[in-house]
């Protein structure tokens, strides 16, 4: 009995140790980064007709963005990525939440779709969700036509497995949730196959757009 307790006590220590060393690389890394932000360059479409542009948006959720692509029915689409558990499950306890961070796990795709949004106004598409901010930016439609048929031809692999939740459905992929490839790296993949220019940081949703002559 004494040799449990004291085990007992051990593991409790070591799960606190864990836990708070944890948080503190956690708080210090959001310190450092505060100041960085994730600096887009729209692709130059001057030369491209009006009819074969399109409008996307980026809704900053706070933590994490997510990418609205209009749809050719005349909706609009939103995708974020996410941690399974975390993200679609919510279990977002303080365990469960720095594992999420620190350990590679299961990763899933997101999609709202949202009736009647092809105007791609940014107030219409991020409603009934507060949004700390929106970015604009002008693409080649084909570009996004392909990034739609990419990303749902990853969701159907596991389509079986979609969970619902409101107006958003969350599918697991095979694709890995980790700190080096979180919500806003793939968020900055998906914008990279839009021919968008990403630079700065990728870890945090803080954007700074630059504004072209090719809108």
């Amino acid at each position: 009995m004494g040799r449990r307790a004291n085990y007992r006590t051990s593991w409790r220590l070591m799960t606190w140790l864990w836990t708070s060393t944890s948080l503190m690389v956690l708080i210090a890394s959001a310190v450092l980064m505060a100041g960085c932000s994730m600096q887009l360059t729209p692709p130059d479409i001057s030369a491209v007709s009006s009819g074969q542009r399109a409008r996307v948006v980026i809704l900053d959720h706070g933590i994490h963005g997510g990418l609205v692509l209009p749809m050719e029915d005349g909706s609009a689409r939103e995708y974020a990525f996410g941690e399974w558990e975390y993200f679609a499950l919510e279990e977002t306890g303080l365990g469960q939440t720095l594992g999420a961070v620190f350990v590679p796990s299961q990763g899933t795709i997101a999609r709202r779709d949202i009736p009647g949004g092809a105007r791609m106004d940014p107030r219409q598409l991020a409603e009934p969700y507060i949004v700390d901010s929106t970015h604009t930016l002008f693409v080649e439609a084909a570009k996004v036509r392909l990034l739609v048929e990419a990303i749902e031809a990853e969701r159907a692999v596991r389509a079986s497995e979609m969970l619902t939740r409101d107006d958003t459905n969350f599918v697991p992929t095979d694709r890995r949730y980790s700190a080096s490839h979180n919500c806003n790296h793939q968020l900055a993949a998906w914008l990279e196959a839009l021919g968008v220019k990403v630079g700065g940081s990728r870890m945090w949703a803080r954007f700074e757009v630059e504004r072209t002559s090719g809108k």
